[in-house]
């Protein structure tokens, strides 16, 4: 069960650096579309998350909560364009808080 819930946790943090990068992004547009400017379509599913540097696709499996990282050591598959530390720390942090609650609870 613990096992569960620190996937659970991690997941959760993996959306929640989806979330941070880009509904400031979003926001932005939506000011941008009240002004009569044509912008692309830009939510939290579309487009699929890409390389900062390179826009290099990111497939499912470079996309694993901190084991991806691990595995990339920090940098793009395509460019070496390091990843920010601050992505596998939001996942670690919402794994370890979700562990905290499961203990709580039990």
């Amino acid at each position: 069960m613990w096992a569960i819930t620190l996937a659970f946790g991690l997941t959760l943090g993996s959306f929640m650096n989806v979330v941070i990068h880009r509904v400031p992004i979003m926001l932005e547009n939506r000011r941008q579309r009240i002004q009569g400017w044509s912008v692309p379509k830009y939510n939290l599913s579309y487009p699929n998350s890409s390389c900062v540097k390179c826009n290099h696709e990111i497939r499912w499996y470079e996309n694993i909560p901190v084991f991806s990282y691990l595995a990339l050591r920090g940098k793009c598959s395509h460019c070496d364009n390091k990843i920010s530390l601050r992505y596998p720390l939001i996942e670690l942090a919402f794994g370890v808080a979700a562990l905290m609650v499961h203990q709580w609870l039990i």
